[in-house]
């Protein structure tokens, strides 16, 4: 899911915002998620695996809270 992510925000945001150089995997023509299923296709992906990562911890209740809040995070970062 980081991944993704990472991927989407190179193809999505500037150089200024993510304070590195944007949209340098497609000049490098790297392989990546957006490359392949195109970013709606890699918006589901990430939310299809953070539903499956909070499922796995769903089990331990209150415990797995900040595992939880770490997997929000890396789903909804902007940088």
């Amino acid at each position: 899911m980081f991944q993704i992510v990472d991927d989407l925000l190179d193809v999505t945001q500037s150089t200024e915002h993510l304070g590195k150089t944007a949209r340098k995997d497609e000049r490098q023509a790297k392989l990546t998620y957006p490359a392949l299923v195109g970013i709606e296709g890699s918006l589901e992906e990430v939310e299809r695996l953070r539903g499956e990562a909070l499922a796995q911890i769903e089990p331990f209740g209150a415990r797995a809270r900040p595992l939880a809040e770490l997997c929000e995070r890396l789903a909804a970062r902007t940088r």
